[in-house]
Order: structure tokens, then C-alpha cells, then sequence
């Protein structure tokens, strides 16, 4: 498999175009905040290849033309800008989410509730409240845009019966937290049914 390292240290005009911006329309200010956050993915991507790696720090630095004491706040960064999972503080590890593979890749990730939005054939303020649910339900947002994401275009057939599926979910969580709210389920339970309630949409979306 072909990663980062492949590429080998990065010359000077190429580090100085993942600095200042790439060929794209938006102010130069947009420009320059994605360029960043396409960095930050690719470091984020190559800290996760490299987990364990005796010299790991060695190089990330090498490959980004960064000074070895300088890796570990664009990690740090690259964490705070959603690139990477969270992990115990002080501790390493994480995997890189599904925007820091949008952004390694030199694309701008879609906004997660117009994701929804597109993929269940719903207004976008019906999939705002989706999303609210799910955090409510404290599911990983980020497996759920991947799940979202790899799910195929709907015809107009399909459409009516994600409606109808988003509709059943939303009641099914409701009941839930209800349950949960009256103590007749515990906190385990309710997050183990939240996640099935879930995944079974996921499935019958596909």
C-alpha cells in the first residue's frame, strides 16, 4: 500500500502551496483555512499509518518539512480541528475521521446535515433534527457520515420510504428516551438500543 512516506520529503515551492493556499475559488481567507485543514489531514493520516513507530515523530517531520519540535503541536491541531478521533489525554492514538480523508484527498467535505439531507430525501430541517437526535443519542457522528455517505442515490420510489424510515427512527429514539428518562431502561441498554435503532435505518437504506 502507497502512504505518505512514498512521497519523501516535500520540496520548498510545494510546502509553500499547502501554506498559502491552493487553486480554488473563495477570499483568500477561505483559501488559505482549507489549505491548512487539507495539511492537518495529511498529517493526521500519516500520525495514524505510523502509531507505534518507533521514529514516528522523525517522520512526520521529514515528510511535511516541519522541525521535529514543532510535530506534536500540528498534531495536537490537527486533533482540535476534528481530523482525528479522540483519545485519552496525554495519550497517543485516534484514527483520522471522515473529514480529514475528505480533505487529504483535496476535497471539501459536505456539510453533514446536507448529507442527510440528500441521501433520505428529507428538507434540511428535518435532517438538522436527525442529527440532533443522534447526538442526543451520543452516537460517533463520524461513523455515522460514513455510513451516510456510502449509502447510493435514491430514485423517487426509494425517497418516500426514507421518509417514512427517517419518521420511525425518530419515534423509536423518542420512546427510548422516554424509557430511559422513567428508569425503566439503563444507560447501557439505551445507548445498545440507540445504536441498533440505527444501524437498522443504515440497512434499510440500503
Amino acid at each position: 500500500m502507497r502512504t505518505l512516506l512514498d512521497v519523501g520529503s516535500r520540496p520548498e515551492p510545494d510546502r509553500q502551496r499547502w501554506l498559502t493556499g491552493f487553486e480554488a475559488g473563495g477570499t483568500e481567507g477561505a483559501v488559505k483555512r482549507r489549505s491548512r485543514m487539507e495539511l492537518l489531514a495529511r498529517i493526521a493520516v500519516l500520525y495514524a499509518e505510523t502509531l507505534g513507530d518507533h521514529d514516528q515523530v522523525d517522520k512526520i517531520s521529514r515528510a511535511f518539512g516541519y522541525s521535529i519540535d514543532h510535530v506534536p503541536n500540528l498534531i495536537r491541531e490537527a486533533r482540535r480541528a476534528g481530523l482525528l478521533t479522540p483519545t485519552v489525554r496525554g495519550k497517543a492514538g485516534g484514527a483520522p475521521t471522515w473529514k480529514a480523508y475528505h480533505y487529504s484527498k483535496g476535497q471539501e467535505p459536505p456539510e453533514l446535515d446536507e448529507l442527510v439531507a440528500e441521501k433520505l430525501g428529507m428538507p434540511l430541517a428535518q435532517a438538522k433534527s436527525v442529527l440532533r437526535e443522534m447526538r442526543g443519542a451520543d452516537m460517533d457522528l463520524d461513523e455515522v457520515a460514513r455510513g451516510f455517505e456510502a449509502m447510493p442515490a435514491r430514485n423517487a420510489e426509494r425517497d418516500r420510504a426514507a421518509r417514512v424510515a427517517s419518521l420511525v427512527t425518530r419515534r423509536r429514539i423518542e420512546q427510548l428516551q422516554h424509557q430511559l428518562d422513567a428508569g425503566l431502561i439503563t444507560p447501557e441498554e439505551w445507548l445498545r438500543r440507540n445504536q441498533e435503532v440505527i444501524q437498522e435505518m443504515f440497512e434499510k437504506g440500503n
